[in-house]
């Protein structure tokens, strides 16, 4: 009959080294212990299956095989347009070590995604690399940013305040005009204007006469 043993993790191969299993097969005949070599028959790496017909002591034992060769990959890290970030060498099956973060300016930098429209987070403590990939960086506009975009915009008009007036910045008359919300202020400049132009009437009239 066939018996399969788990390898424990105390005997699994380090890094890329290969090891070859057996079970020892320790038994009482006649007064005197005997001990049997019997070879792995399964070809998996995690178990050991022996053939025997008989219930007894088993221990396991290994001997180093050979190493197998070391297969890596290279994660590139596309930062769309933000700071350089280098790229790695990766052993099969390991994980990637988690790099500085970029920055961008007038952004906020989100993560890695293994797609470039960023909706696949990359997990740095479970994922494990099998291939070449290219993680993507993932950003999202600050507010700060939309806040100068906004007083950069030619459309957004804005005024200035003082005693009362609204001072328009106008390049082709250099107009004054009022806060007419003022009521104060207002009887005011209705005054001036009324002397400015009783004083443009007297002066045109002047005028007519010196002519």
């Amino acid at each position: 009959m066939d018996i399969t043993f788990k390898v424990p993790n105390e005997l699994k191969p380090k890094d890329n080294t290969v090891y070859a299993y057996a079970m020892v097969h320790t038994h009482l005949e006649n007064g005197n212990y005997t001990s049997t070599l019997l070879e792995d028959k399964d070809t998996v790496d995690e178990t050991v299956t022996i053939s025997t017909n008989k219930f007894s002591t088993y221990t396991m034992v290994y001997k180093v095989k050979g190493t197998k060769p070391i297969v890596s990959y290279t994660v590139k890290f596309d930062t769309r347009g933000g700071s350089y970030v280098k790229s790695q060498t990766v052993e099969e099956n390991g994980v990637i070590t988690i790099p500085d973060d970029p920055t961008k300016k007038g952004y906020i930098f989100t993560g890695w995604y293994t797609d470039e429209k960023c909706t696949d987070l990359w997990d740095f403590e479970r994922g494990k690399v099998t291939k070449d990939i290219t993680l993507y960086a993932g950003w999202e506009k600050s507010k700060d940013n939309e806040n100068t975009a906004q007083s950069d915009n030619p459309n957004n008009q804005s005024s200035g305040k003082s005693d009362g007036r609204i001072i328009e910045n106008n390049k082709k008359n250099n107009t004054i005009t009022p806060n007419t919300r003022d009521a104060n202020n207002l009887d005011i400049w209705i005054g001036l204007s009324i002397f400015t132009l009783a004083g443009c009437l007297i002066l045109s009239i002047k005028a007519k006469k010196y002519n």
